[in-house]
Formats: structure tokens, C-alpha cells, sequence
């Protein structure tokens, strides 16, 4: 198997499974942070420098380890510069805790707004794998919620086989689900109001 040199161009998968992050994250990240700037070839195929891959590497310590905002970062970015956060992550982390004022400025304030949106995240994130678990845990056992009623014809009482009849609803439990429904209703036959009771329904009508 080949394996490039710390100078070659490499692909968005590339630096998608070097850095452990989506592809949609680094597109993302392309619109936030000017200075990320890859090579685009034929068809969009992004092309990341071995620079564009440490600015990369950079951003993501000061978002996932340093707790800054994206507003954050890009103040860092435009206060300092890209090539202060092009380091080491160690490095990163003694940039984010010595001398430099931008730690009072940016730091205190985003920070606790990050760590906020994150532990919110975090929270829905458990709530949506719950739900999903529940999901598949009814889809498993088959569970249905049960029809409170259901669907029965009547037809007249003293005519059953005729060709009128009226559709009704009627209770799948308690002591009425056990009886025939028995309603009285106009018939246009023979225009007079008479019983109609219920009628078993073909299967395909159900």
C-alpha cells in the first residue's frame, strides 16, 4: 500500500478519516474559516495542502478541547492570525492558558456558551437515541395501539339481503362490543324509519 508524503495533497476522505471528522463538518468549516482554502479540481474534488490540514487540526483542538465557539475560533484567527494555531496541540492548549490577552476576551465568553450548546446537544442527542431504541423495541414486539372502535354495516332488519344499507361505528370493548348493534334508521325504500342491525362485513371491506 502507498503511503503519501507529509507534503502531498490529499482528498476530503482523506482528511475526513485522519482527523475523525465528516465530510459535511470540513465543507462546513470551509464556510466559517476563510483560510481554509483546498485545491478544487474537476468535478469539486477538494484538494486539502498539508497547511489547510494543520489549520484543520488547529480548529478542531480550540472547538473540542479548548470548549471556543466558531465565533470564537475566527476571533482567535483574525486577532493572532492563522499561523498561531497552526501548531501541535500541545501547543495549542499553552496558546490557550499563557500571556496572551485574547484568553479574557474570548475564552470567558464563549466558553460557557460552548459548554452550555454542547451539554444541550449532548442532552437531545440522549433524548434521540432513547426515542430510536423505543422505536425499534415496539417495532420488534409488534405492538399496535388498539382501534377503540370499529367499522360495521347495518342493514334493515326485516330485509337483510337488500341492497341499502348504512355503515356504522361500533365499540371493540365492553359489554356492547358483544352485542349485534341494532339502530333504527330511514330507510329510502320504503321510506319509513325502521331497525337496522349489523351485518358482518366481507374481509376486504375491513
Amino acid at each position: 500500500m502507498n503511503i503519501k508524503s507529509p507534503e502531498a495533497f490529499r482528498t476530503i476522505s482523506e482528511v475526513s478519516k485522519d482527523l475523525s471528522l465528516p465530510q459535511h463538518v470540513l465543507r462546513f468549516w470551509e464556510t466559517k474559516f476563510v483560510q481554509i482554502k483546498p485545491i478544487k479540481r474537476g468535478g469539486g474534488r477538494r484538494y486539502y495542502r498539508p497547511e489547510d490540514i494543520e489549520l484543520l487540526k488547529g480548529i478542531k483542538y480550540l472547538l473540542y478541547n479548548d470548549g471556543y465557539t466558531i465565533r470564537g475560533v475566527q476571533k482567535v484567527i483574525k486577532e493572532n492570525g492563522a499561523k498561531k494555531i497552526i501548531s501541535k496541540p500541545t501547543q495549542n492548549n499553552d496558546f490557550t492558558q499563557d500571556k496572551d490577552d485574547n484568553k479574557s476576551t474570548v475564552q470567558n465568553k464563549n466558553q460557557p456558551q460552548s459548554m452550555i450548546a454542547e451539554s444541550k446537544r449532548k442532552k437531545l442527542m440522549n433524548v434521540l437515541n432513547d426515542l430510536v431504541e423505543l422505536k425499534k423495541k415496539l417495532n420488534q414486539e409488534g405492538w399496535m395501539a388498539k382501534k377503540s372502535t370499529v367499522k360495521v354495516r347495518l342493514v334493515p332488519e326485516e330485509k337483510t339481503d337488500s341492497k341499502f344499507y348504512y355503515y356504522a361505528k361500533k365499540p371493540t370493548s365492553g359489554l356492547k362490543a358483544k352485542d349485534k348493534l341494532r339502530l333504527k334508521k330511514f330507510n329510502p325504500e320504503t321510506r319509513k324509519h325502521e331497525w337496522f342491525v349489523e351485518k358482518k362485513l366481507p374481509p376486504h371491506s375491513k
